[in-house]
């Protein structure tokens, strides 16, 4: 429902818990590939940090989306020093019900994430020039 709420396709889905989406060229920011995270419920944090910092989706931007998210795991989501954005409830209930998904995300990753990995600057070769110029 998420994949195509945000118009993005699933690329691979290794298991119930991890589905990795490519975003559509149309994406406003520098990121073509989200995972998307959803940990057992009442798995400590700790463990889900680990699952976090796994070969599988260390270096990938990750949405973790929880329904019941503790303050501790929230606090990752603030670090803009990993890829993890955590959604409260509130966002998470914005981002499914808004009639703008695309927007919602990319308000929430602006939150969450470091600007070096939003910023469409590019050193090498431009993949998406639509990120430079608005119709």
């Amino acid at each position: 429902m998420l994949a195509n709420r945000l118009n993005a396709s699933i690329q691979s889905h290794a298991h119930d818990e991890l589905f990795i989406l490519q975003l559509s060229t149309t994406f406003p920011l520098k990121l073509e590939i989200l995972a998307i995270y959803f940990p057992p419920d009442h798995l400590p944090v700790p463990e889900i940090i680990w699952r976090l910092k796994q070969d599988d989706i260390h270096f990938q931007t990750t949405l973790v989306i929880s329904l019941e998210p503790t303050t501790d795991l929230l606090t990752y989501g603030k670090d803009r020093t990993n890829l993890w954005v955590i959604p409260d409830s509130r966002a998470l209930t914005n981002l499914l019900l808004s009639p703008n998904p695309v927007e919602v995300l990319t308000r929430l990753f602006a939150t969450q994430l470091a600007i070096i990995t939003l910023s469409p600057y590019q050193t090498r070769r431009i993949k998406n020039q639509r990120i430079f110029f608005f119709k």
